[in-house]
């Protein structure tokens, strides 16, 4: 189960504080409720060694740009939370700690509008804690991808409940998927802190041929 690798309590939860303000086991700080930004406005964010979390969400901003590498931990204001186009900011890569990495923790559901074509991060869409499967019920961890017939990239990957995948992409060759998730192993070279046992129960793709 991935998601027992995930320390959701540890996250959250206030170790300590410092002169950087309310910082979790992991030395991570803790952005919460009255500290949290406004999704649907922003146009850039700043994760680096934090970890939000906010509720009451409903969309976020289009071409949203993240820098740094940390956890977004989102509950949405009614059952799920519309994601629009995601970037990462494009920094100069000197080291392995310059690799930005994102992981999205969504407490319902996730939409993903028929205008957005490209999202990044790694989410993990574990639903309201009282759902426990997806029967008709809402918010219990789906990844709904309206249908257009544009293609949808996913760089990073996702962990859901359940899939609705309803695209009608057609390549040029025909033989390219409506939607795609990549693995483009940010995640795995620069985990956020708290997420490094997460990072590694996770499957590592290669073109090797053994």
């Amino acid at each position: 189960n991935l998601l027992g690798e995930i320390d959701y309590r540890g996250l959250i939860t206030t170790a300590y504080s410092d002169e950087d303000g309310d910082k979790n086991k992991f030395d991570s700080i803790i952005i919460n409720e009255d500290d949290c930004p406004v999704f649907s406005d922003i146009t850039t964010l700043n994760i680096e060694n934090k970890v939000y979390h906010c509720a009451g969400v409903s969309s976020i901003n289009d071409n949203l740009t993240i820098i740094g590498s940390g956890i977004i931990i989102l509950e949405p204001e009614g059952d799920s939370i519309n994601f629009n186009n995601l970037k990462y900011y494009n920094n100069t890569v000197s080291n392995i700690n310059d690799i930005y990495s994102v992981v999205w923790v969504i407490k319902g559901d996730v939409s993903v509008p028929a205008s957005t074509d490209n999202l990044v991060g790694n989410f993990v869409v574990l639903g309201k804690d009282e759902e426990e499967y997806c029967g008709e019920e809402n918010s219990c961890g789906r990844f709904i991808v309206e249908g257009s017939s544009e293609q949808l990239i996913v760089s990073g990957g996702v962990i859901a409940r359940e899939f609705q995948l309803n695209r009608a992409y057609v390549g040029e060759n025909k033989d390219e998927a409506a939607e795609q998730i990549i693995n483009d192993g940010r995640l795995q070279a620069n985990p956020p802190a708290g997420l490094v046992d997460f990072s590694k129960a996770l499957p590592r793709f290669s073109n090797r041929i053994n």
